[in-house]
């Protein structure tokens, strides 16, 4: 099993049409099939907007679900996947070749990789920020059991001097990797900490280490795309941490993939480009 696998969740993101057209020659890089999985949204919108990368292939499906649910996507788009690695990105993240070709080089079996530096779409081209005492800003969470062991989580990171984030949720990983820790999990809803709480597991319960590589750009939005059923972002991702906080205290460190799979294979509908 060769190869990687990228995985878009999707519902009526009409940026798609770009975004893979632009990150056509990343994909190429390395070989990767595109499997998009609509969740949620309208078929007939997103066949509109597909087109295969150059040398490569793209396979689109449907689940059928009342509301976008990442987590249950990306495990749906993983159960298609016969390649080595899953790389898990945003239907709207703009990614140049030699990130990609980087990030598939940096993964090895003792680690997973997420992408190091984000740049806003808004903020692209408007030169360097101005220069900041402070360089970065990093936010960790730790996680430490009785015997003493504790688990560092890198939540984000903010490079003032480089106007960028960090990219948690654009990650690349083994397949085997994602299937021994359950996938995602999407007992998660809203938006916030699901991104975060597979790298914890990966990290906590395989032992992973994290590698940060690559610089992406984001297309630039507001919260009106973004699935949080009234409530703010804040809200959404405290409410998802304690729910994985949990779970975790109770030594569940896996997601919901068997059971998604279970749930939903029956009634997706899979197509090749």
């Amino acid at each position: 099993m060769t190869g990687l696998s990228v995985i878009v969740p999707w519902r009526d993101r009409p940026e798609l049409a770009d975004t893979l057209a632009s990150n056509a020659a990343a994909f190429s890089a390395v070989g990767a099939e595109v499997i998009v999985v609509n969740c949620g949204g309208t078929r007939e919108l997103l066949a509109g907007r597909l087109s295969a990368p150059e040398g490569g292939s793209l396979r689109w499906a449907d689940i059928s679900a009342p509301e976008f649910n990442k987590g249950r996507a990306l495990n749906l788009g993983a159960s298609l996947s016969d390649r080595r690695a899953l790389f898990l990105l945003d239907a709207d993240i703009l990614i140049e070749p030699e990130t990609m070709v980087q990030a598939e080089s940096a993964l090895d079996e003792e680690s997973f990789v997420t992408i190091a530096e984000v740049i806003e779409s808004r903020s692209a081209g408007l030169g360097k920020p101005p220069p900041s005492a402070v360089e970065s800003v990093t936010h960790i969470v730790e996680f430490a059991g009785g015997t003493g062991e504790a688990h560092r989580i890198v939540t984000n990171r903010l490079h003032l001097g480089l106007g960028t984030r960090a990219g948690p949720g654009l990650t690349l990983v083994s397949r085997a990797s994602f299937l021994a820790v359950g996938g995602m999990n999407s007992d998660l809803t809203g938006w916030g900490w699901d991104d975060l709480d597979l790298i914890a597991r990966l990290q906590m319960s395989l032992g992973l280490r994290r590698r940060e590589v690559g610089r992406v750009t984001h297309m630039s939005h507001g919260d009106e795309v973004r699935t949080l059923s009234g409530e703010t972002r804040a809200a959404s991702e405290s409410r998802n941490f304690m729910q994985c906080l949990a779970v975790y205290s109770v030594g569940d460190l896996r997601g919901t993939y068997e059971a998604d799979v279970v749930r939903a294979s029956p009634g997706m509908r899979v197509s090749d480009l």
